[in-house]
């Protein structure tokens, strides 16, 4: 008897771990930054309103529910190359929020997306990606990925040839 693939879905909903820790300055006395993703069921929930969860110690922590993630064909290169690296990661975009704090405005799984927003002046935090997309995106690129065939280039004369 054999299973039948289950078909990938097209999107997972995430959730982004904040963290608010003590600053290093006088003038910064806290920082708030990305620590982790949740898939499943728990990160289904309204964006843009955080869950207070348990502090510990002087950190507290705000799970930020909502967010999608899509996985794209023309982007397999740089999925590709994220699961290959020693620790695959989900990069959260964080944008200007209340009262002078930044806070989680998307999530992405691509190096090459987030290294744009990047170019573009946009805060970009790496944080550790969970095994569940972890399994997912290495499905989506075992189901679709060729490697682009490497093709030397001739080489031209420098010289013209003339008759």
């Amino acid at each position: 008897m054999t299973q039948e693939p289950q078909p990938l879905p097209d999107r997972f909903t995430v959730a982004v771990l904040m963290e608010r820790r003590r600053g290093v300055t006088q003038w910064q006395p806290y920082v708030w930054a990305p620590i982790g993703l949740v898939a499943g069921a728990v990160a289904e929930g309204p964006v843009g309103v955080p869950l207070e969860m348990p502090a510990d110690g002087d950190a507290i922590r705000e799970l930020w529910r909502g967010f999608e993630v899509r996985l794209h064909r023309d982007e397999l290169e740089s999925y590709y190359h994220n699961l290959v690296s020693p620790q695959p990661l989900g990069f959260v975009i964080m944008r200007e929020g209340e009262s002078d704090r930044r806070l989680p405005a998307l999530v992405t799984l691509c190096f090459d997306e987030a290294n744009a927003y990047a170019e573009a002046g946009e805060q970009i935090e790496p944080v550790p990606m969970p095994p569940e997309l972890v399994q997912w995106l290495e499905q989506f690129v075992v189901e679709n990925y060729v490697p682009e065939r490497r093709t030397r280039r001739e080489r031209r004369a420098w010289k013209e040839e003339t008759p």
